[in-house]
C-alpha cells in the first residue's frame, strides 16, 4: 500500500518515518504511542459498541451494573474486546492498512453523521427551545460540503490507482 512518499506494509516502518523528527528515540515514542492508544481506544470502542447496542435494544446498560443484571451489554462488550482479537490475529489483514482503510471509512461516515445531527439538532420535538441557531446550521452545512467533496476526492483518488 502506498501511502504518502513511500511503500508502508509493517509497523516497523512506521516507526521509521519518525526517525527525522525523533532521531533514535523513534521507535520508542511510537511504541509508547500505540500502547498509550490502545489502552485508551480498546474499552472505549468496546464500552461505546456495548452502550449503543443497549441503548437500541432497550437493554440495561452500564458498568455500574453487576453483569447478572445486564447481561446483553456486557455480552456486547467482551464480544467485541475479542472480535478486535481475532481481526489482530489473521494474518492476512496488515495491521497498517487496517488503521488506513478504517480511517477512510471514518471519512465516509462523517457526512452521514452530520446530516443525522443537523436532522436532530434541527427537530423541535427532541429539542425544544434548543433547536441549532442560523450560524449553526450554515456552519454544519459548510462542513458537510466539504467532507463530501473530500469523500469523493478520496472514491476518485482511490480508483485513480486501481
Amino acid at each position: 500500500m502506498l501511502y504518502g512518499k513511500g511503500n508502508i506494509e509493517i509497523v516497523e516502518q512506521l516507526a521509521l518515518a519518525l526517525k527525522p523528527v525523533a532521531g533514535s528515540y523513534s521507535f520508542v515514542i511510537f511504541t509508547l504511542g500505540i500502547i498509550v492508544s490502545g489502552f485508551l481506544a480498546i474499552p472505549v470502542l468496546a464500552g461505546s459498541t456495548a452502550y449503543a447496542v443497549a441503548d437500541t435494544f432497550g437493554w440495561r446498560e452500564g458498568m455500574d451494573n453487576k453483569v447478572s443484571n445486564a447481561k446483553g451489554f456486557y455480552f456486547v462488550f467482551v464480544g467485541a474486546l475479542i472480535f478486535g482479537n481475532i481481526i489482530d490475529m489473521i494474518p492476512e489483514i496488515s495491521v497498517v492498512d487496517a488503521l488506513y482503510y478504517s480511517q477512510i471509512f471514518d471519512g465516509f461516515l462523517i457526512p452521514v453523521l452530520i446530516v443525522i445531527t443537523l436532522l436532530i439538532a434541527n427537530n423541535r420535538e427532541i429539542m425544544g427551545d434548543y433547536t441549532a441557531s442560523k450560524f449553526t446550521n450554515i456552519s454544519s452545512l459548510f462542513t458537510l460540503i466539504v467532507t463530501l467533496f473530500l469523500a469523493f476526492y478520496t472514491i476518485y483518488s482511490l480508483l485513480k490507482d486501481l
